[in-house]
C-alpha cells in the first residue's frame, strides 16, 4: 500500500520529540518577529532615501536563512506545522482507518488527540489507551 508520508510516529515517539518542536516554534516567532522588525526599519530608511546594504542587510538575511533552516527542521521530520501562532502540529501516523495524524496543540502538556488527513482540528479524537508518561 502507498502511503502519503514516508515517516510514522508513534505516540511514544512524537512525544520525545515536544522538547524540540517548543524551541522550534519558539525560533520561528523569534525570527518572525526580527524579521519584522527589520523589514520595518528597512521601509523606514528607505522612505528616507537611504541605500541600504552592508550589515544591516547581513543581518537580515541571517534572520531569513534561520527561520528557513527552523522550518526545514520540520519539513524533514515531515512534521507539519498547522497553526505558528497556536502551535499547532501534526505528526504523520498509523491508526486503525489508515494514515491519520497525532495533532498536539502548545498548550497541551501531552499528546493526547489524533484526527484523519482530511479531517483536521475539528476532526480531533482520543488517544485511545494513550499512556501519560511518569512524571
Amino acid at each position: 500500500m502507498k502511503y502519503q508520508f514516508n515517516q510514522h510516529y508513534t505516540v511514544a515517539e512524537a512525544r520525545a520529540l515536544l522538547p524540540d518542536i517548543r524551541t522550534w516554534l519558539s525560533d520561528i516567532r523569534k525570527f518572525q518577529k526580527a524579521i519584522q522588525l527589520g523589514d520595518d526599519q528597512f521601509k523606514k530608511r528607505m522612505s528616507g532615501g537611504d541605500d541600504l546594504g552592508g550589515p544591516i542587510v547581513d543581518e537580515q538575511m541571517k534572520r531569513y536563512l534561520g527561520l528557513g533552516r527552523t522550518l526545514q527542521a520540520f519539513k524533514d521530520q515531515q512534521i507539519q506545522i498547522k497553526e505558528i501562532g497556536r502551535g499547532l502540529v501534526d505528526f504523520p501516523a498509523m491508526q486503525e482507518c489508515g494514515e491519520a495524524f497525532l495533532c498536539w496543540e502548545e498548550s497541551e502538556d501531552d499528546i493526547l488527540f489524533w484526527h484523519k488527513l482530511e479531517d483536521g482540528f475539528s476532526g480531533r479524537r482520543p488517544i485511545l489507551n494513550a499512556k501519560r508518561p511518569s512524571i
